[in-house]
């Protein structure tokens, strides 16, 4: 060890020499022993560096001369680390856990290079090599969380969350790590993940179908972090990206339901934590704009504008109308479904029901103001779907029907006025007693708001007749006059 300390602290050119002579003799057309003789050699070389290190008192920081000789070594084994050997691997990771303990300015440096050497030893089922790998990933999250207290806070680690973000393409058991660490990020102070949620949010909630039950549980977690997040800062967060956020979910949504299989067990899962977002957002909006009258007007201007989710608002009502639509005529959609025992999809259900309870409130709201090509928007949606005899969906339907009325009264469907009476006159033959009446009510709504709709004529015929012989066409015809 003497003769070692010498060179390291007098020769470089015999050190680098000492460092290719163990890299020979670690290579596999050698014996396990030494092999191992080989990887103890570059374990000593960090021992001896460390010590030197605190005999001139450098406090973790060292010498660009020792940095070469530990860039050296990291190479070697980073390569090792993907041996067939066992005791081999083990030995290695070792060697660069010492490494990462004993210098943590070095390893704040190199984080890329620990962090894609211990992507090698995450899917190990060796016990005392996992031991080892479940070392390295503490140290590695001590070293993320020291660097903004002592080590450097300004440090800059976007390459390394880039490379994190990369990962997540990988195999479930490697996303295990990399959303460990973007927990861990998500906890220091002023980091401000949120900003780039959008950027990996999609890959989080495919993890939630993951085989792997510590992965899936890990990313659960995470989206709830994220969750309580954005549920106790939302105004604080930049509409920008609150948007950013809220448009992965529903394309993800959009593409769930794309799927054949889109109402299977493990669907309904990302379905679930998908919608309970959505929920979230149009629960705060609800508020935060039925509060507006008390608030002053210079608050008023500092607020972000509801205008900015408008073309938000028209997706997710496609997206519920869909679901609605898709349903089988027995099933318990518009409501709680009590008729299933799966618990996630009576939540579901609950949560759409919800969503849709929001998205009306926010339309009813009289401070808010909709013009007109947004007002079109939202009837063309609902025209269209005005056309599907599913039961699930006639009610909601019904409700922004008269929603509309009651908003927009004479002008309501003004732009499309004959074909939305088309569509509508189907509910008016719906042989259910509950969707009949409910359309009979809605279409004294109409008459009340609408001018030329009024003629008592068409009143008196209407209350005069039952479900089974209306005359559908003699009173669109009525309308229409």
């Amino acid at each position: 060890m003497k003769e070692l300390e010498l060179i390291i602290d007098k020769n470089e050119e015999k050190c680098q020499n000492l460092i290719s002579i163990f890299e020979t003799y670690s290579k596999t057309s050698y014996e396990k022993n030494i092999r191992k003789g080989a990887l103890l050699g570059f374990y000593s070389i960090v021992k001896v560096i460390k010590m030197k290190s605190k005999e001139n008192k450098e406090n973790n920081k060292i010498t660009p001369e020792r940095v070469e000789l530990l860039d050296k070594i990291m190479e070697k084994i980073t390569i090792i680390l993907d041996d067939k050997e066992k005791d081999i691997i083990f030995f290695a990771s070792v060697c660069m856990y010492n490494i990462m303990v004993s210098f943590n300015f070095y390893a704040l440096a190199k984080l890329n290079i620990f962090f894609e050497a211990l992507l090698k030893l995450v899917n190990t089922t060796e016990p005392k090599i996992k031991e080892v790998a479940e070392r390295l990933e503490n140290t590695l999250k001590s070293i993320i969380n020291y660097s903004f207290q002592e080590l450097d806070k300004n440090y800059d680690f976007r390459s390394f969350f880039k490379l994190i973000i990369e990962s997540l393409r990988f195999q479930y058991a490697d996303n295990r790590l990399a959303i460990s660490l973007i927990i861990c990020f998500n906890q220091i102070p002023n980091f401000q993940l949120i900003n780039i949620l959008h950027l990996f949010l999609d890959r989080l909630l495919s993890l939630l179908i993951a085989k792997d039950s510590e992965v899936k549980n890990i990313a659960n977690k995470c989206l709830d972090d994220f969750y309580n997040e954005i549920s106790l800062n939302f105004n604080e967060i930049r509409i920008g990206i609150k948007k950013k956020i809220l448009e992965i979910i529903i394309a993800k949504i959009e593409n769930l339901e794309t799927r054949n299989n889109s109402n299977e067990k493990d669907i309904i899962e990302i379905k679930l934590k998908a919608f309970e977002w959505i929920n979230l957002y149009m629960k705060i909006l609800k508020k935060k704009y039925s509060d507006s009258k008390n608030k002053s007007i210079n608050d008023k201007k500092n607020e972000e504008n509801i205008d900015d989710y408008f073309e938000i608002f028209t997706k997710i009502l496609v997206i519920i109308f869909n679901i609605f639509k898709n349903k089988k005529e027995k099933s318990v959609t518009y409501a709680l479904d009590k008729d299933t025992d799966d618990e996630n999809i009576a939540k579901l259900n609950k949560s759409i029901n919800e969503i849709n309870n929001y998205l009306l409130a926010i339309i009813k709201n009289p401070d808010i103001k909709i013009d007109i090509e947004k007002q079109k928007k939202f009837e063309n949606i609902i025209t269209k779907y005005l056309k599907y005899g599913n039961s699930n969906i006639l009610e909601p339907l019904i409700n922004w029907i008269v929603t509309f009325f009651e908003k927009f009264k004479e002008n309501a469907f003004k732009e499309n006025y004959k074909e939305f009476i088309k569509n509508f006159s189907y509910i008016l033959t719906y042989k259910e007693e509950k969707i009949y009446k409910t359309a009979i009510d809605a279409f004294y709504q109409m008459i009340k708001y609408k001018e030329s709709m009024k003629e008592s004529s068409i009143i008196n015929y209407i209350s005069n007749k039952s479900i089974f012989i209306i005359d559908v066409y003699f009173i669109i015809l009525m309308m229409l006059l």
